[in-house]
Order: structure tokens, then sequence, then C-alpha cells
């Protein structure tokens, strides 16, 4: 099998406006896999599944040991929010709420969707998954009373 040279090597330096007929050849030729060039995908593959399994565990599962149970109070009239930060995702496991009615909404700082209304005292499961990342986050208003809200969630992305 001839030797195919890496991707890195192909790529690196090379501005595209600098970039020659053959030069692009040579890339584009690599643009499928064979038993001739599989030396040539066998790096950038394997690069790829390190990545995606260092920032996420197997099939979008929880993060072992990444769970938790967030409390926060919501004063009556004001609004608070949950929200990961950077690049996480949040599974929401369920809502409880003590106190006042909580208004529940997913925001992404211009717009907001509701979810749910949720009563003193009730909780919510999310009957299909709800994720929350740092740009669409769960906002909470409280319209009666002060609002105890807790939040159990899973991180299934860092």
């Amino acid at each position: 099998m001839p030797h195919t040279p890496d991707i890195y090597n192909l790529l690196t330096g090379v501005k595209i406006d600098d970039a020659t007929i053959t030069q692009l050849d040579s890339a584009t030729k690599e643009s499928f896999v064979n038993e001739d060039n599989a030396d040539f995908w066998r790096g950038p593959i394997f690069i790829s599944k390190v990545l995606e399994a260092g920032r996420t565990y197997p099939h979008g599962l929880p993060i072992p040991d990444l769970s938790a149970v967030n409390s926060q109070v919501v004063a009556n009239g004001a609004s608070g929010t949950l929200q990961p930060t950077g690049t996480e995702v949040w599974l929401i496991e369920s809502i409880s709420n003590t106190g006042g009615t909580i208004l529940m909404q997913l925001a992404d700082g211009s717009a907001v969707s509701t979810i749910k209304s949720l009563a003193a005292g009730a909780d919510y499961q999310p009957s299909a998954p709800l994720y929350i990342t740092n740009s669409l986050y769960l906002a909470l208003t409280a319209s009666s009373d002060d609002c105890t809200v807790t939040v159990a969630y899973h991180k299934v992305s860092l």
C-alpha cells in the first residue's frame, strides 16, 4: 500500500488563496475511503472519536458523577435562570416548586417559549427530553409569593 500523507501535513500552512491545483487535487482525491487511503483517514477519524468521547458520554447518556440538583429562591415578581456554563448541555429530569406559582420558560436572551406554569407544591417531569445550554436556558418567574424551585438534571455534554 503506498504511503499517503496525513491530512495535517496536507493542510498545514496553506492559505486557500495560495493553494495550487496540484495541492487541491491531492487533498480532494482523499475525500472517500478505500483500501489505498485507509491510513490517511485513520488519523482524522481517531482524533474525531477522541474529541467526541472527551466532550460527551457515549450515546447521550448522563456523564457519571455529573448529575446534580439545583435549588434557588425566586422572589415574588422576580425572575431567575438555570443556565449551564460554556458548552455544557444539561438534560432536565424534574422540576419542583414550593411557595407561589412559577412560570417556566425556555429563553435565548431575546425570546422566550413557555413550558408550563407550575403551582405551589407541584412537580414537573418533562414528557420528552428537555435539554438546556448556555444559549437556550431555563427562565423562571415567580408570579405569586416567593418560590423555591428545585431542578434535577444530568450533564450530558461538556
